[in-house]
């Protein structure tokens, strides 16, 4: 697994190309804009999602797999953080004692099953998501070019 992965040829860099709509809500989900790797696990990797609602409210998640979650609490308790090297090495004691978490862990990559998590959480949480992921709206192209 690579922390960093290759566009899809013809997908602007830092414009998500792949953005679908329908509940309410536009899902941006990163593995959608990069090129599969061979041994490329969708159990065992992590993402970014951008959720915009219909009202112009903007959310940014960082997304885990629970297979991945495992790996990386194994590491970081156990301390075989070779391939981990976005967790940072412990370096105190007490680092091996706990782990800052994505925003939401999901069982796989999967469009569809993410479709299905973001209108459920909106369904119980009132039409809104966590104010912890909430984020300012994308600037436009008058903004982008004032400065």
């Amino acid at each position: 697994m690579r922390r960093f992965r290759r566009l899809k040829t013809g997908a602007p860099r830092g414009k998500g190309v792949v953005m679908s709509q329908g509940m309410g809500f536009e899902l941006w989900l990163e593995f959608e804009n990069w090129m599969p790797e061979p041994g490329d696990d969708p159990e065992d990797d992590f993402f970014n999602m951008i959720v915009t609602l219909a009202s112009g409210k903007r959310y940014a998640l960082n997304v885990w797999t629970f297979k991945l979650l495992e790996r990386v609490v194994r590491a970081r308790r156990f301390g075989d953080l070779q391939e981990f090297s976005n967790v940072g090495e412990a370096k105190h004691p007490l680092e091996r004692e706990y782990l800052t978490t994505p925003d939401l862990v999901v069982s796989r990559l999967d469009g569809g099953l993410m479709w299905r998590i973001v209108a459920h959480l909106l369904d119980e949480w009132g039409g809104e998501l966590s104010e912890q992921w909430e984020c300012d709206p994308p600037l436009t192209e008058e903004e982008l070019n004032e400065g």
